[in-house]
């Protein structure tokens, strides 16, 4: 039988194998024949690889090392630590962003500026520039507010230009409630070399007058034209 990884580098015992001093870093089994679970480390595995290393907390078994790096935010071998005072993100390569109130005070992780900028920016990263008139935005979501805002108005103007048309044939088709209605025009005889007449003639709607007061010099003669009929009516 092969003595397993035993403390130190001890032999194991020549009755049963066993370690007498344990196991070495990173083993464990009553032979410390046995690896550590993933997530453990060190004496006996009893020690917790670091949350943030890369691999979800997956460490070297022995020396607890976060092989694979850190999550962004962190570093170190460990990955124990925060970035440096305006980096961020992965291994803590970026810079924070200038216009942040507190450039040394960024978001770790992301490089938010944790709501701060200074005059004349915003954003979360403050990158968007403002002033007294306008706030710049990427060119995409512009061209969109610019195409609906041109929807609105031709639906609206089309809508007018119905409600329009609309009105005007019902008050041109209606003519009335109850009895037709006729269209009356006199007709105008002029007698020549008579004096007084008064030209022109009288355009009415409705009924017919049947006498004309004053003093008539001239011949009135009434026509009635039938009102074209209408199927709104």
């Amino acid at each position: 039988m092969v003595c397993g990884h035993c403390h130190g580098g001890e032999v194991c015992s020549y009755i049963n194998g066993t370690c007498v001093s344990g196991c070495a870093s990173g083993w464990h089994g009553r032979y410390c024949n046995e690896t550590c679970d993933d997530g453990y480390f060190g004496d006996m595995c009893t020690q917790k690889c670091s949350k943030n290393c890369n691999q979800a907390g997956i460490c070297n078994k022995t020396t607890g090392v976060c092989q694979d790096g850190c999550q962004p935010g962190w570093m170190g071998d460990f990955c124990d630590s925060e970035c440096f005072s305006g980096t961020f993100g992965l291994r803590c390569i970026f810079n924070c962003s200038q216009n942040c109130l507190n450039v040394t005070n960024c978001n770790s992780v992301n490089g938010s500026c944790n709501g701060e900028c200074i005059a004349g920016w915003t954003g979360d990263f403050c990158n968007i520039e403002v002033n007294t008139s306008r706030i710049i935005v990427p060119d995409g979501v512009a061209l969109g507010v610019g195409i609906a805002g041109c929807l609105v108005f031709v639906i609206v103007d089309v809508i007018i230009v119905i409600l329009v048309i609309r009105n005007t044939g019902r008050s041109r088709l209606k003519v009335g409630e109850g009895q037709p209605r006729r269209l009356s025009v006199l007709s105008v005889n002029y007698y020549a070399g008579v004096h007084g007449a008064r030209p022109g003639a009288e355009l009415a709607d409705g009924p017919i007058r049947d006498n004309v007061q004053g003093d008539n010099t001239f011949a009135v003669t009434p026509i009635e034209m039938p009102f074209p009929s209408s199927k709104y009516t």
